[in-house]
Parts: structure tokens; C-alpha cells; sequence
């Protein structure tokens, strides 16, 4: 079965094995509970499930907390008629992955789940009964058809004419069902039941036996190689010039030259000279193409560990903007004159006292990035409590989150809980930030960012069942300047 991997858990406009672009997935933020639910995205890693023929679509339409920590699966076809339900106790997986599966031996209908432990886990632990907002479909792709019976038999006799060729007519007599050739048939009955089966076995020789051969015996040539005889039955072969003679010898057909050979010894010598030097100089190429070759390979190897992590390095940006001045003196609109206070704490979204403010960490490296510490850097020598945090908000990929806001002057905060910044993603801070004011002319907002973290370096690992190896933690502090105006 299919399995998927980093790129397909990580990726959230691939919905395997889910069908693209159905409701009822979560594709942004957290799944929804209850009677409009979403399901996570990365729950259901694979699926594979086999149904009759009458079965064209098949859904997962719901979620059902049964107590004792069991829940229920419930699968409906096209018709909203139940396909299966399945039962499940989520405490007792272990592993990444897990397979769900299940049989029903009376439709013959199957179903196997590969899950997401982690993610199906946390997401049935919030459940107690979810209905989809829409049964959310499973792809074609992942439905097969059980053909190891006969469903329906149907006998026509007396065909009405058109225009409904197919519509039955009166049957009238006995209906008999006999063996052919290689052919064997066996009639059960079930008094219970009131029901018949008719087994039908393919057996070289049963039934009216081996079907007889119907070759038609001929001593005339039907044909030779893509060659037709005449009306008369001839296939006329000819040497095609002087030095090719054609003769039946009895039952055999002979072909003569009697030309003399238009190289002699001699050229052929030549030629095999020539032959063996050129073999000569391919040898030599074929060692100057391998040395190159290895020498390709070192280069790539060089680039590999000592060029390509000089180049590929993370990059922090720091981007943001303040807003526009209300009033004489800042957000007061008017004031005695006497002047502004010194502190005057009563923001107003627009004024100049505001900022938003966004710090990008891009993963252009080799390796997956962990967080550590973030600091914003937002100073003022002469007022250290100038600065207020009021909103902090990141993502990562598709995760979110919010931070506790309050006084901070440089936000120094640990990070450790946002996730790992996978290679070719972005982690995204969102500050809302105030500052009081001191002066009628406020100044640019000035900082220095610093971001520090660790690259986790995956190592060689032994082969089984040697434990494996974890990762080096390799720290790195990156820092950059930034004027808001």
C-alpha cells in the first residue's frame, strides 16, 4: 500500500487519499468538531478499499465517541446507504503509522486505513460525535471491485421490438443450464433459505469434454514466410541475379552462389586490423571518461559539504511600518496649554505610536531548523519601558499560534514551542506594538533582530536491528539591523 511521505504529510493542497478539494477538510487551521466537522488534513495517510460493482463512490461520513474509549467509523456509498462501520480503540496504537482494517463476509465489502497515529489520535481525543459538514469522499483511485461472484443473472426471451429492445418478455418452458466443454457445474440448496447456487468450475476435459479440433488437413502450401501463391498455388523463388541459383533438391528448396567473393583475405585482414586499433582507442577513451568521472564526483562531494552550506544559509528579514499622526501631540487630539503630558497611554490604531512589525526566519539551508530564542530588539536608551507587545502572532507552515502580549522592551522570549522550520519554509512573527509618547515628533523605530537556534544534521544509520542514530544539534545565531519609519 501506499504510504505517503514527508512531502505529501507536509503539503496541504494534496488531500490523498481523500479526494481534491472536497468540504470537510481542514485545510486551514484546526480541524471543527461536533455537527459541522472537519476532518485534519494529514489524519488519513492511504486507503485502500474494495466494493461491489454497484458501488461507485464511497465517504467517510462521520465520527462517533462509543464510550470506553472506542469510537466508530462510518463509511456510506453514493446513496447514503451505510457501507461499513468500523470500530476502533486509538489508545492501543503504537508506531507512525497504523493499519485499520476490516471485512464484511456477507456484501464482501473491505476496507483498509493506513492513519496518521499522532494526528488521528489527537484529533479523536476532542471528538464525542462529529458529522461532516459534507461526507468527505475518498478518491476513485482507492476503491476496487470484488468480480469473484455473479451478482445478477438475467434471462431474456421474446425481445419486444424498439424503441425498448432491453425490456424483457414472457418466458415460457424449462430453463436448463448445462456444462460445455472443459467446463463443470454444481447445484446447491439451501432448504433454510430457500436458495440455489450454481458453482461453476473451468476443468480441462469436464463437461462435454475437451472442445475437438477443427484443423483443416491439406498436403497444399498455404503460404511461405509473408509470401501468397498464385492462382495456380505457385510461390515463385528466384536468385534475383547470376550468382544465386535456385533448385528443389526433393523436399527441399536450395540455394547456390557461385560467385567469387568480392573482398579478399587480405581486405578482411586490413579490416580486422583497423577493428582492433579502433578497440584500442575506445579503451583509452573509456579510462579518460571514468577518471573524469571520478573527479566529477569528488567535485560534487566538495561542493556538497563545504560550498553548498556556505551558500544555502537562512536568511532573517525584519519588515513593518508605523502609522500617521491624529493630533498635535500624538493620539490626545488637543491639550491645555500647558502642553502634552509625559506619558500619554491611550493608543488609538492609525497613530504614529503604532507599528506592525513582521519577522521572517526562511529555512534556505540543508537542514531542518529548531527555534530557540527571538530577540525583537526594540530599545530605547532613555525609556526602556517605552515599548508595549500588544498582539504576537506566528505560523509555520500550517500551523499557528499566538504569545502572552505585555511590557517587553527588547522581546527577548524562548521559542521552543513553535515547530521546527522544515527546509524551503518560512516561520512568520506578527507584533502589534505601541509605544507611548515622550515628545510631540516621534523618531524611527530602531532594533537589531537576533534569532538562534540548532540544525538538526540526520546521520548515517546502521542497519537493522542496531538502534539509530540521532541527529547532531549544531547552534547558530543569526542577526540583522532595521530602521521603521
Amino acid at each position: 500500500m501506499r504510504v505517503g511521505n514527508e512531502f505529501l504529510s507536509s503539503n496541504t493542497f494534496l488531500a490523498f487519499p481523500f479526494a481534491e478539494d472536497v468540504a470537510g477538510l481542514a485545510r486551514d487551521g484546526a480541524a471543527v468538531h461536533g455537527a459541522a466537522a472537519t476532518l485534519p488534513l494529514d489524519a488519513f495517510v492511504d486507503a485502500s478499499i474494495q466494493a461491489s460493482a454497484s458501488v461507485t463512490r464511497v465517504y467517510l461520513q462521520s465520527i462517533t465517541d462509543a464510550g470506553a474509549g472506542v469510537y466508530t467509523l462510518t463509511l456510506v456509498d453514493q446513496l447514503s446507504n451505510v457501507f461499513m462501520s468500523i470500530a476502533v480503540t486509538p489508545a492501543a496504537w503504537t508506531g507512525t503509522y497504523y493499519l485499520i482494517a476490516q471485512r464484511d463476509s456477507s456484501t464482501r465489502h473491505s476496507v483498509r486505513l493506513v492513519v496518521s497515529v499522532a494526528a488521528l489520535q489527537a484529533y479523536l481525543a476532542a471528538t464525542s460525535t462529529d458529522v461532516f459538514s459534507s461526507p468527505v469522499q475518498f478518491e476513485a483511485c482507492v476503491i476496487e471491485y470484488s468480480l469473484d461472484n455473479v451478482s445478477t443473472f438475467e434471462l431474456y426471451t421474446a425481445l419486444p421490438p424498439s424503441p425498448q429492445p432491453d425490456v424483457p418478455g414472457p418466458i415460457s418452458g424449462d430453463v436448463r443450464i448445462m456444462a460445455g466443454y472443459n467446463l463443470g457445474t454444481v447445484l446447491g440448496f439451501d432448504e433454510a433459505s430457500d436458495r440455489s447456487d450454481i458453482q461453476l468450475d473451468v476443468i480441462p476435459g469436464a463437461g462435454l469434454g475437451q472442445a475437438p479440433c477443427q484443423h483443416e488437413e491439406s498436403e497444399l502450401v498455404k503460404g511461405l514466410m509473408t509470401l501468397s501463391p498464385d492462382s495456380d498455388g505457385n510461390i515463385q523463388i528466384t536468385g534475383g541475379d547470376d550468382c544465386y541459383t535456385v533448385a528443389p533438391a526433393g523436399s527441399v528448396v536450395q540455394i547456390s552462389g557461385h560467385c567469387e567473393s568480392c573482398c579478399t583475405c587480405k581486405d578482411f585482414e586490413n579490416v580486422g586490423f583497423a577493428m582492433d586499433s579502433l578497440l584500442t582507442r575506445s579503451k583509452e577513451l573509456l579510462d579518460l571518461l571514468n577518471d573524469s568521472k571520478d573527479t566529477y564526483e569528488i567535485g560534487i562531494a566538495y561542493f556538497n559539504d563545504v560550498i553548498a552550506p556556505a551558500l544555502t544559509v537562512p536568511i532573517l528579514e525584519v519588515h513593518g511600518s508605523i502609522g500617521s499622526k491624529l493630533g498635535q501631540y500624538g493620539d490626545v487630539p488637543e491639550y491645555p496649554p500647558s502642553g502634552p503630558p509625559a506619558w500619554v497611554n491611550a493608543p488609538r490604531s492609525g497613530s504614529e505610536n503604532w507599528a506592525a512589525i513582521n519577522v521572517n526566519m526562511r529555512n534556505l539551508g540543508r537542514y531542518t531548523i529548531i527555534p530557540k530564542t527571538l530577540n525583537l530588539g526594540l530599545t530605547d536608551p532613555a525609556d526602556p519601558t517605552k515599548y508595549t507587545f500588544r498582539q504576537i502572532r506566528w505560523s509555520c507552515d500550517s500551523s499557528n499560534g499566538v504569545k502572552a502580549p505585555g511590557f517587553a522592551s527588547a522581546y527577548d522570549q524562548d521559542i521552543t514551542d513553535v515547530p521546527d522550520i522544515k527546509i524551503g519554509r518560512v516561520l512568520v512573527f506578527k507584533f502589534l506594538a505601541f509605544a507611548r509618547y515622550v515628545e510631540s515628533v516621534f523618531p524611527p523605530w530602531t532594533g537589531k533582530a537576533v534569532f538562534t537556534g540548532e540544525y538538526s544534521i540526520p546521520q548515517p544509520q546502521p542497519p537493522l536491528p542496531a538502534p539509530p542514530v540521532p541527529p547532531v544539534l549544531v547552534p547558530f545565531t543569526l542577526e540583522t539591523n532595521y530602521t521603521l519609519g
